[in-house]
């Protein structure tokens, strides 16, 4: 089995019940008797870099956040704290992108475009905002999850 990227490989483990863990910066794999076969420990070195930012950035490939960041990807490419924020933000975005509320998004808030939304305790101020993370959802006619 010949499995062409990181993504590709994670998607495998999945259904493989493979686990992995990165523990400074090494790469620690988990799986059942006979489950890693000489060709997916193969393509896992091949992989292995690669996997391990996927592993530390929110499930997000470097390929994904450089297309995200697009010529903005030198100013940040050597900052690991800011990688993982811009990925945690991109984490966010598809989920709202998903008519889903991100897990820190826990305060009800007003939008002057979209009404009522979930969003960021600090976020919240006595006025409705101008504008807010859901706004893309409306323009696009995407649903928005709103509180009762």
């Amino acid at each position: 089995m010949i499995l062409p990227n990181a993504e590709a490989i994670l998607e495998h483990a999945k259904m493989a019940k493979i686990q992995f863990q990165v523990k400074n910066n090494k790469l620690i794999v988990e799986a059942a008797a006979g489950v890693i076969t000489d060709s997916l420990k193969q393509c896992l070195l091949k992989n292995k870099e690669s996997i391990i930012f996927i592993l530390n950035h929110h499930g997000i490939s470097e390929n994904e956040l450089k297309a995200f960041l697009d010529k903005d990807w030198n100013d940040y490419k050597d900052n690991p704290a800011a990688l993982f924020a811009w990925a945690d933000l991109l984490v966010k975005r598809k989920l709202i992108e998903q008519s889903k509320v991100p897990a820190n998004f826990t305060a009800e808030g007003v939008c002057k475009g979209c009404g009522k939304i979930f969003l960021p305790p600090e976020y919240i101020t006595d006025r409705p905002t101008i504008s807010c993370p859901w706004c893309h959802n409306r323009i696009n006619g995407l649903p928005i999850p709103k509180p009762h």
